[in-house]
């Protein structure tokens, strides 16, 4: 019987022929190894998504409206960045709005945004 070193630790294995690491955490951590640029790139995207819905739900609980009107600015001087949204929906009235999870804002002029809020599914 040939001995067979662990893919991740080299150490050597016990039990089937077929077995390739020595634990599930050698397999978890050769994998996570492996996927691991993948996974900044998603993590980062993520997190960038959860801030600006943050930003954008705490500009509607500052508004308690269903609707409202803010300075660009201001969402600008919190951090959000315009760049990653989940989904475009366009409107009846042919206004196109970009949404994060269920926040969705227009800019109205080069001073102005205007916030919506979908009921969830």
């Amino acid at each position: 019987m040939d001995n067979k070193e662990c893919k991740e630790c080299g150490s050597s294995i016990r039990g089937r022929i077929d077995k390739k690491y020595c634990s599930d955490a050698c397999r978890s951590n050769f994998h996570n190894k492996m996927n691991i640029s993948s996974l900044k790139s998603i993590r980062y995207i993520d997190t960038q998504l959860k801030k600006n819905r943050k930003i954008l739900m705490d500009c509607f609980a500052e508004q308690d409206s269903v609707q409202s009107q803010i300075e660009l600015r201001k969402i600008l001087k919190k951090g959000f960045v315009f760049d990653f949204h989940t989904h475009i929906e366009k409107m009846p009235n042919g206004s196109e709005y970009q949404f994060c999870y269920e926040f969705g804002y227009a800019q109205l002029n080069e001073h102005q945004i205007h916030l919506i809020k979908q009921h969830p599914y």
